[in-house]
């Protein structure tokens, strides 16, 4: 197996570029087109097709994963119903996941290509840190071939359970890297207050970026985003926030929309949409017409919001499906939000890509000389193909060194 990250990539287009071109790869990082490589290196011809940096899955939750094999099922298939189940298991104190099956994910992502993991993992004083600590381990014994984020989260509240904001210290302090939230999950506004200047003071204290879940609902009356915003202009933390879901935006009037917009623009937040997960949650106690329950992603992209999008769950009670593939997501946020203009397939490889490494704070990233060797080259000629073939992925690089290979299927007919 190749292990000194030198590699040498021919006739590939790059995404977002024209042309063709090699990509010089010395030790797990570009280089320019004039340094010598060395001698034996090895080479794979991409044949022109389609290379892209490594994806990245931005939002997911790990710690569930595949525990729809073995816990009740989600009969109204409902947000709602889905807690409720979280709720009654977690009281249980059984786990939801095994290291194998975290495991599992996140080897099916790298074989998507993805080879960033920003996770979010369950904290409150019924699980305490066991899953975290699961999920840690797992982190740890994949940090050659996929980077793993951890963010923790508070799924049950924090005014709420008491306790919760010191295991959520403990985690920080023992290898999470992210602070979570969900203050739209307290049981009233003055405490979702309370909840985001908490995780405020926690992340200031230990410098850390936030990313919280903000208002998954269909109600116009879910206004967690601007408290959001607000806390982080008031700490000066822009640039530094991440907004997830923020559906309850595409059920706002128009003006209040814009003014959150503008706010969410003046913070330098990016937001995350998990189109799979929302629109099979979202729109359940409506009448018809359904709502979608998406955010406003056209919106806040002409605005200069840097958006991303995510897998969410992984055959669990909140989502009985995924595969944690990337394009499998972009597919479904093009149906979902109305993405299919000519430019939308780049603009949905790009969320796949350079957004979400923006959002998660990835640096050297992409294909300029001293990133980090971290690509995909796709069974695919154009970012059109990719988004509606959903092609094998047939390398995978990390760090310069082949990590995934998949053989190209071949299909025969036989007809007259």
């Amino acid at each position: 197996m190749q292990q000194d990250g030198n590699l040498l990539i021919q006739n590939a287009q790059l995404l977002g570029e024209s042309g063709i071109t090699d990509l010089n790869i010395i030790a797990g990082k570009y280089s320019g087109s004039s340094v010598e490589h060395p001698r034996n290196i090895q080479t794979i011809d991409a044949n022109g097709r389609l290379c892209v940096p490594g994806f990245i899955e931005p939002h997911v939750h790990l710690d569930k994963s595949f525990s729809i094999d073995y816990l009740s099922q989600n009969e109204t298939g409902s947000l709602e119903e889905a807690v409720g189940l979280l709720t009654s298991t977690q009281k249980t104190r059984e786990p939801m996941s095994s290291e194998m099956t975290i495991e599992k994910a996140a080897l099916m992502a790298l074989s998507s290509g993805v080879t960033q993991i920003r996770s979010h993992v369950d904290i409150d004083p019924n699980v305490g840190l066991s899953a975290f600590e699961r999920l840690l381990k797992i982190k740890k014994k994949l940090e050659s071939v996929i980077d793993i984020q951890i963010v923790a989260f508070p799924q049950q509240g924090l005014i709420k359970k008491n306790g919760t904001k010191k295991l959520l210290t403990e985690a920080l302090e023992a290898g999470a890297d992210v602070v979570g939230g969900i203050p739209g999950f307290e049981t009233n506004i003055t405490d979702s207050r309370k909840h985001v200047e908490a995780m405020f003071e926690i992340a200031i204290s230990l410098n850390r970026d936030i990313d919280m879940h903000i208002d998954e609902s269909d109600s116009a009356s879910s206004k967690t985003l601007e408290l959001l915003c607000d806390a982080t202009l008031q700490n000066n933390y822009q640039g530094r926030v991440t907004a997830s879901h923020a559906c309850a935006l595409s059920a706002y009037d128009d003006r209040y929309a814009g003014k959150i917009i503008d706010m969410v623009v003046a913070a330098e937040i990016g937001v995350i949409v998990n189109p799979a997960t929302n629109l099979m949650l979202q729109g359940r106690s409506s009448t018809y017409p359904k709502v979608r329950g998406l955010t406003r992603v056209d919106e806040l992209t002409e605005k200069g919001v840097i958006v991303a999008f995510g897998q969410d769950n992984i055959q669990d009670m909140f989502y009985p499906f995924g595969q944690m593939d990337p394009l499998e997501i972009a597919f479904l946020l093009a149906h979902g939000a109305h993405m299919n203009k000519p430019a939308d397939p780049d603009l949905l490889l790009k969320m796949a890509t350079f957004n979400g490494a923006k959002i998660i704070g990835t640096a050297n990233y992409g294909f300029n000389e001293g990133d980090n060797a971290d690509l995909v080259i796709l069974n695919a000629f154009s970012a059109h193909e990719a988004v509606c073939a959903r092609p094998d992925r047939a390398y995978v690089v990390k760090s310069g060194r082949v990590v995934v290979e998949t053989e190209r299927r071949n299909v025969k007919y036989n007809y007259v």
